[in-house]
């Protein structure tokens, strides 16, 4: 009985549960790649945010303050200004999307953090997460048009690939098929460098110029005294 019956019953009951955690762990990273790939801005978002973070530029510039440094990500900005030679230190809230917002001080500069970016809603990622397909465009399409715009631009709006769009979780999803919910997303992340001193208005303007614009999805911005960094994602599919 135990090596006949029993034990090549729980042998098989083993097995059945290796093959559900399988399965489960592959669901799991499917599931991750979308959520990490998708994460980010629109660039929209990102037009908005700018425009947000002129303003407070305009704001503390009344009040004798320059930008120094600012960094948004896919969750929050961190702003730095220092106080104009000459100028009388005055410390001041500042107003993003309705909400206030203080400051830490040290000697002649003001700090604000934890200030809502508005780059983790790029509506593919909503369409995602509802279950709704996304009509991915073509990569080859994407990346024709990027050589174009790349060429022509010059270096100071070159959109540099870090590679060509890929999936870890190709397999995963082709033997899944309809127990998680994917659309055969190919990723590539970018860079964007601008070696100007808070090039904001340069990068909304360079943005909002792409064609494929539902494609890019908005990872960080970084202002810097001498640069501006963009990072970002861009999403297709295989050509039929």
């Amino acid at each position: 009985y135990y090596y006949f019956i029993w034990k090549p019953e729980q042998e098989r009951l083993a097995q059945i549960e290796r093959e559900k955690a399988a399965r489960q762990q592959k669901i799991k990273s499917v599931e991750k790649f979308y959520q990490d790939s998708l994460t980010g801005g629109s660039i929209t978002d990102v037009h908005k945010l700018l425009a947000q973070l002129l303003m407070v530029n305009d704001r503390l510039a009344m009040l004798g303050f320059s930008p120094k440094a600012m960094l948004c990500n896919s969750k929050d900005c961190s702003l730095s200004y220092q106080l104009d030679a000459g100028k009388i230190f005055t410390m001041t809230d500042i107003q993003v999307g309705g909400e206030s917002y203080s400051p830490s001080f040290s000697q002649n500069s003001l700090d604000y953090t934890g200030i809502p970016s508005g780059l983790n809603n790029h509506p593919w990622l909503n369409d995602w997460k509802n279950k709704k397909p996304v009509d991915l465009p073509v990569c080859t399409d994407v990346l024709s048009y990027l050589s174009t715009w790349n060429s022509l631009g010059g270096s100071y709006n070159e959109i540099a690939l870090n590679g060509f769009p890929a999936s870890s979780v190709a397999n995963d999803e082709s033997a899944l098929k309809n127990a998680v919910m994917s659309f055969g997303m190919l990723f590539a992340n970018w860079t964007i460098t601008i070696p100007s001193e808070m090039a904001m208005t340069k990068v909304s303007l360079l943005l909002q110029k792409q064609l494929f614009a539902d494609a890019f999805i908005i990872k960080s911005i970084e202002f810097k005294e001498k640069s501006t960094l963009v990072t970002g994602g861009l999403a297709c599919k295989k050509g039929n």
